[in-house]
């Protein structure tokens, strides 16, 4: 979702994260009143051309956006595609935002009432109106502070947040990386080297996997951090007081992040790798192949087939030229790309009886549709193993699963589930073997205690809700 680097191609590996639309903001670093804008509606390969590119030549800061809208009723207008640029009385400030603020209706009304145009309803652009009100209050009593730095204004608008929300803002000379007070969304900062060993820049992602090959990962901002990065370097130049219980994000772990990332000091394959065997150890079924849905669920059908002894074998071939269908924003859109997306191998799953993993089953459509296509291609059984719990409750941390209408275990029984997807048994990973699976390798690796949200799993938010 975010990304800030002086070379731009770790955009496209986030482009898991959103695919709606892409947007670059570059400064050079000199004129503080103006910036460089690319933004457009789709994919990254298709907005971030090296035509456009081009005309960034000299841009020494650069933010960039893969938009999955979450909120606001303009999500398809042109005004939503992030970052958000802000012209404010200490130059120009852009933003970048990943996740969801839960009380946005209230600071809306705020910041109209207070006489500020608002040009969308989304959260990102009011979180952008507050920082450039911040400014705008501070700025009298600011004329000895460096004309790039607004830590100060930053912090007072983090105090006047909510989660959930990871930050990237920039002025014209800096970044800066800032994470809510739970810790909610991921966001971690790295060195670019010089083939020589040398810092040549530095960089902040959501996830590690889009840091270039020749990148150090440096840490993981903390909960309530605002980390800048400058010419100088990195530093950690403001800490929020530790209030509230950590709160990450579990389905990052389930869905959302790529394998390959590291995420509270462990890289997410393993993490899915555990829940498959945590899922095989709560499991006791008899089954001739372990076959996956791709590509997100590999992990745990490995772990799984390792823990019960069942050979692993793919039965499906993903289509790598369509996009995730859980992020598109419609059901009709997520409807097409699942009859695009999967072929059956026909010459595996004949008369066997499979163990099928995914990661999740959030409304059943696609289940439903891969079942039937593996018992029409000679399937003797098909039993769905669910490497997560079952989402019963919507989030309103930046998932986009807005109302329990749309999640088919808050209206329908397991068994209803089997029946409903057409599989001869289900059977879910408990909340307790998440968690445990989570939170057995950061015990390992990390000198924190973890905490994690399982809001829409439980039903437990960590904040009140503002609906």
């Amino acid at each position: 979702m975010l990304m800030a680097q002086s070379q731009i191609d770790g955009k496209e590996m986030l482009a898991i994260r959103g695919t709606e639309s892409s947007g670059l903001v570059g400064s050079n670093g000199i004129t503080k009143d103006h910036v460089d804008i690319i933004k457009g509606h789709g994919l990254v390969r298709d907005v971030i051309t090296e035509e456009n590119i081009s005309r960034m030549d000299g841009n020494c800061v650069i933010i960039g956006h893969n938009r999955y809208s979450t909120a606001g009723k303009k999500k398809s207008g042109i005004n939503c595609v992030q970052p958000f640029v802000v012209y404010t009385a200490m130059g120009t400030v852009a933003i970048a935002h990943n996740g969801e603020l839960v009380d946005a209706k209230q600071k809306r009304k705020e910041v109209l009432h207070e006489g500020v145009g608002l040009s969308t309803d989304t959260d990102s652009e009011l979180i952008a109106q507050m920082i450039a009100k911040a400014i705008a209050l501070n700025v009298k009593c600011q004329y000895g502070q460096d004309i790039g730095d607004i830590t100060r204004e930053l912090a007072v608008t983090m105090s006047a947040l909510n989660m959930s929300y990871s930050l990237l803002v920039m002025t014209f000379d800096r970044l800066y990386a800032i994470r809510d007070p739970f810790g909610n969304r991921p966001l971690c900062v790295g060195t670019v080297l010089s083939p020589d060993g040398n810092p040549e820049a530095f960089i902040a992602s959501s996830e590690s996997c889009a840091f270039p090959a020749n990148a150090k990962f440096e840490f993981e901002v903390k909960p309530g951090e605002i980390v800048e990065l400058s010419k100088k370097g990195i530093k950690s130049v403001w800490q929020m007081k530790p209030n509230t219980p950590l709160a990450m994000c579990i389905f990052e772990y389930v869905y959302f992040a790529r394998n390959d990332s590291e995420i509270e000091g462990q890289q997410v394959q393993s993490v899915r790798e555990e829940c498959g065997k945590t899922m095989a150890l709560e499991d006791d079924l008899e089954a001739d192949i372990v076959g996956n849905v791709p590509d997100s669920s590999l992990s745990a059908a490995i772990g799984y087939a390792a823990q019960s002894g069942i050979i692993y074998e793919p039965v499906l071939h993903r289509n790598s030229y369509v996009g995730r269908s859980f992020i598109q924003p419609n059901d009709l859109m997520r409807q097409n790309a699942i009859k695009l997306k999967f072929g059956v191998l026909k010459k595996k799953v004949q008369n066997q009886r499979i163990v099928l993993v995914d990661d999740s089953i959030v409304r059943g459509n696609t289940m439903r549709t891969l079942v039937k296509m593996l018992k029409d291609a000679g399937a003797k059984e098909v039993h769905l193993r669910i490497a997560s719990p079952p989402v019963k409750f919507p989030c309103f941390m930046g998932i986009n699963i807005p109302t329990n209408l749309e999640l088919i275990a808050a209206h329908k029984t397991i068994p209803e589930i089997c029946e409903y997807v057409g599989a001869d048994s289900v059977r879910y990973l408990s909340v307790d073997g998440l968690v445990s699976s989570v939170q057995k390798g950061i015990e390992r690796v990390a000198n924190f205690s973890p905490g994690h949200c399982t809001a829409c799993l439980t039903g437990k938010y960590p904040v009140s809700i503002d609906l």
